[in-house]
């Protein structure tokens, strides 16, 4: 479990107005704010929202990096809160026209930056976390409520709903949106505490978890577009959000019952985690008489009060205290991955280092991708193998310490359905010069170019070299490569960034042993090991991490005597789409 990251000016201020809204949104209710029946009985529970659900959403959702610095979109989501959550108070309180509406925007605006958020952290996290997705698409969901907050204020249908409907949606997404996939994400950081010495949980209360989890981010989106098409898949969507909800509260009470969280917040938990129970009964018996075409049972007034109210302040707003309450840090990948600041204008090739300032004239050509294959060594990580430089084949430490005297023979072959959008990809690649990849058998048989060195500075990165590759006998390049390294909680990394229009793409490559003395290089991801590996595509707004993998196992040659053999597959969305096979063969062979 990660250690707790250190706290800012920001999340004291969320904390201090979460708890300023929690006692502000009671004095809603005494004092008059609610008004108008099921209407204000709406709006209660949307104050409540930008008052007390959304700071602390924020305030837990916070993920520094490595150095401890917060992501420009949580700092503006967060810095605007306290200003848009009082003026969206006011909105509530008035009638609805342009004054409201007026008054909801600074609303939406932080809505919005909070989805962004959301967004950035599902975008650089290298593989698929389930608690922090459920975390990602909780704030993702939000803007979606800000939008219909708006409508609500204004008075007017959006895409054909009126009210209550157009305050219901906008609530909807406030908590069953944001809120319950939030408190699954929360509740699996914590149930890492119920691990035993093998790392298992009893009961099978992972995978139990993961199908809460699951439900609980599938549920929202499903009923609203069920809502908005067909009954069917609103039965469905509301049976899901329910599963989702009744399961992340049962949770909650194992952790009040089971864990080793401050009593405060297990007290939390254990009243939290009743209410669903009852509430999802009446959601259900709602959504049986809307799905059979009955009279709806129980009205539509009584579940406003007895399902929303009591879910948003019980159960939502109560369950996030808690957790604020109980100490649980994130756990897994801690953002902080050196990305190359590189990016191409309309096109790539051949020159691109050279035509754009990158080499560092001053220094001697690079022999090598790396100068000391030590930068690959790895010892004591849990859930990994230990690498010895020591270890591997004299030729692959000598190809990664002096790759300039080799050469590359290579076969491509691209499956099916790869190949059938090959032609394409290459006369797209040959457009831009880059990534170019080899797609004849016969002809494409090897690959030839250079190493320089580049200056670190404009790169942003340490160590950079670029490896220019070419399809032999021509200027078109294969790949245009910058590469570096680096290393994180004991382990090594390659980091590759491919310069494109506007962007980079950039692979970050675990490094492990091989058989006789090989050695793997490789994105996915080790079971029980969460690390850097990964495939993103670089834009100046951040990062987005691809559904791609690739793997490079590179040892000596099966019945060749002093050369090395290469696989290297790529996959995409879990299809094999091109394996090249390499031979490597010293210039200096006889």
């Amino acid at each position: 479990m990660s250690s707790r990251p250190p706290t800012s000016a920001l999340s004291n201020t969320l904390r201090l107005g979460a708890a300023l809204g929690a006692v502000v949104w009671p004095l809603w209710w005494v004092l008059g704010g609610v008004h108008g029946g099921m209407l204000g009985e709406i709006g209660f529970a949307l104050a409540g929202a930008l008052a007390v659900v959304a700071p602390l959403a924020l305030m837990l959702a916070r993920e520094p990096d490595r150095d401890g610095r917060d992501s420009r979109a949580w700092a503006w989501a967060a810095g605007s809160w306290v200003a848009s959550a009082p003026l969206g108070l006011l909105a509530l309180l008035g009638e609805p026209g342009a004054l409201s509406v007026g008054l909801a925007l600074p609303w939406l605006g932080t809505t919005l930056l909070a989805g962004a958020f959301g967004v950035r952290r599902l975008g650089r996290r290298p593989h698929l976390q389930l608690d922090a997705l459920c975390v990602d698409l909780g704030l993702i969901y939000l803007p979606v409520g800000g939008i219909w907050l708006v409508a609500s204020r204004a008075g007017q249908p959006l895409l054909g709903f009126a009210e209550p409907w157009t305050s219901l949606t906008a609530a909807h997404f406030h908590f069953a949106g944001l809120g319950v996939p939030l408190l699954a994400g929360l509740v699996g950081r914590a149930l890492v505490r119920l691990r035993d010495e093998k790392g298992e949980m009893p009961f099978g209360l992972e995978r139990t978890w993961r199908v809460s989890a699951w439900a609980a981010v599938l549920g929202p989106p499903l009923t609203a577009l069920g809502i908005a098409t067909v009954s069917v898949v609103e039965m469905a969507g509301a049976l899901i959000m329910l599963a989702g909800a009744v399961g992340t509260a049962g949770f909650m009470l194992v952790l009040a019952v089971s864990s080793d969280l401050p009593s405060r917040a297990r007290a939390v938990f254990a009243v939290a985690g009743a209410v669903p129970v009852g509430t999802s009964a009446l959601a259900l018996l709602w959504a049986l008489s809307q799905f059979f075409g009955a009279d709806p049972f129980p009205s539509l007034g009584s579940m406003v009060r007895y399902h929303g109210v009591v879910n948003a302040v019980v159960f939502i707003a109560a369950g996030l205290t808690g957790f604020a309450l109980s100490g649980v840090q994130p756990t897994g990948h801690v953002p902080g991955i050196p990305f190359s600041r590189l990016r191409a204008g309309a096109s790539v090739g051949r020159w691109f280092f050279r035509s754009h300032g990158l080499v560092d004239e001053t220094s001697t050509a690079p022999v090598g991708l790396v100068d000391d294959a030590a930068v690959f060594s790895r010892e004591g990580v849990p859930g990994l193998h230990d690498l010895d430089p020591v270890d591997l084949h004299p030729l692959v430490r000598r190809f990664y310490e002096e790759t300039a005297a080799f050469e590359l023979a290579v076969i491509p072959r691209w499956p099916m359905p790869a190949s059938l959008v090959a032609p394409m990809v290459r006369a797209a690649a040959r457009s831009i010069g880059q990534l170019e990849l080899p797609t004849d058998p016969l002809l494409d048989r090897g690959m030839e170019g250079e190493l320089v060195p580049l200056h670190d500075a404009p790169d942003g990165r340490v160590d950079v070299r670029g490896w220019i590759r070419l399809h032999r006998g021509t200027e078109r390049p294969v790949f245009v490569s910058a590469y570096s390294h680096h290393r994180h909680g004991g382990v090594p990394y390659v980091n590759i960034a491919m310069p494109l229009p506007g962007s980079n793409l950039t692979s970050i490559l675990r490094v492990d042993p091989g058989t006789l003395g090989g050695i793997v290089f490789t994105t996915r991801r080790r079971r029980g090991f969460a690390g850097d590996a990964g495939i993103f595509w670089v834009t100046p707004v951040g990062e987005l991490r691809l559904p791609m993998h690739e793997t490079l196992i590179l040892g000596p040659a099966a019945g060749r005597d002093g050369e090395l053999a290469a696989r290297h597959q790529i996959h995409v969305l879990g299809l094999l789409a091109l394996e090249l096979t390499y031979l490597v063969t010293p210039r200096d062979a006889d």
